[in-house]
């Protein structure tokens, strides 16, 4: 089982859409925590979110960085079968 994330609820159809370099994917993973991460908007600017050894690292790029993008904020998660992705 794969994880989609988004802040928008009930979708039905996942579309690809351009992310920072331009290029349209939907992206999902089979870590929850880790896909948790990517449901608020935020930039490469904000954050460095790395995957080390089975567990996510999140760097601020200035001060509560992390806070100003996640707090008071909702997101939808989405299962999406590994076979169909």
């Amino acid at each position: 089982m794969l994880y989609h994330v988004s802040k928008t609820e009930n979708l039905k159809v996942l579309v690809p859409k351009p992310s920072t370099h331009g290029t349209p994917f939907v992206y999902a993973t089979d870590n929850l925590y880790l896909a948790l991460l990517f449901g608020a908007p935020k930039d490469d600017f904000d954050l460095l979110i790395d995957f080390v050894e089975g567990k996510a690292r999140v760097f601020e790029c200035y001060e509560n960085a992390f806070k100003e993008i996640y707090e008071n904020k909702k997101c939808s998660v989405y299962q999406v079968e590994d076979a169909a992705f």
